[in-house]
C-alpha cells in the first residue's frame, strides 16, 4: 500500500510539472520560428502621395532664413515588394520637421508615417529626403521601424529618389532597399 502511494505521489509530482515544460518547450519553438524567419529581403517601392489639407503645413527652420512652409501630411498611393497594392485609405506621412540646407537651395524634412498592405498588415517608417527647391528634385533614406502582423519587428531601409511637383503638391517616388521580417 505504501509502494501505491508513493507511485501516485510521484506521477502526481510529475504532471504537475509536465505542463511548465511543455510551455517553456513551445515558448522555445515559437522563438526559434521567429528568429528563423527573420531574414533581410530586398525590397522595391514604386509611390505617390497627394497633399492631406487637413493636416497644419510645417514651418521650416530657421524662420531668420524666410517663411516658408511644407505640407503637414499626405496620402500614400502605390505599391512595393512584400506589401502589394497599399491601401491609401490607411497609408499616410507626417512632416515632423523642415530645415533650410544643407546647400542653398535645398530644404531638408524629416518624416514618419504607415503603409497599409492591401490584407490591412502595417509598415511603420519614418525619413529624412533632401529637396531640391528649384526643379523638385529630392533623395533620402527611409527607415523601417516596425509595424503589424508580418511587419511586427520588422526592421530595414529603402533608399528613394523622386520629385515634388510644387503647384499641385504632388509627390512621386521610388526606391531600393532591405527589409527584415
Amino acid at each position: 500500500m505504501l509502494v501505491l502511494a508513493a507511485t501516485l505521489f510521484l506521477l502526481a509530482c510529475m504532471k504537475e510539472q509536465s505542463p511548465d515544460l511543455l510551455q517553456q518547450k513551445n515558448e522555445l519553438n515559437v522563438s526559434n520560428t521567429l528568429e528563423k524567419n527573420m531574414v533581410p529581403r530586398p525590397m522595391y517601392v514604386s509611390f505617390y502621395a497627394l497633399p492631406d489639407m487637413t493636416v497644419p503645413p510645417v514651418q521650416c527652420m530657421p524662420a531668420q532664413v524666410g517663411t516658408f512652409f511644407v505640407g503637414g501630411g499626405m496620402k500614400i498611393y502605390g505599391n512595393a515588394t512584400h506589401i502589394g497594392l497599399v491601401d491609401a485609405d490607411e497609408s499616410f506621412g507626417r512632416t515632423q520637421q523642415c530645415m533650410f540646407g544643407p546647400a542653398a537651395y535645398q530644404l531638408t524634412t524629416r518624416n514618419v508615417g504607415q503603409i497599409a498592405a492591401a490584407n490591412g498588415d502595417l509598415m511603420y517608417f519614418s525619413s529624412e529626403d533632401v529637396t531640391n527647391v528649384i526643379d523638385g528634385s529630392f533623395a533620402g533614406v527611409v527607415t523601417l521601424t516596425g509595424g503589424t502582423g508580418r511587419f511586427m519587428n520588422s526592421s530595414g531601409y529603402v533608399n528613394i529618389k523622386g520629385t515634388v511637383n510644387f503647384q499641385t503638391g504632388e509627390i512621386h517616388w521610388t526606391g531600393t532597399g532591405t527589409i527584415t521580417y
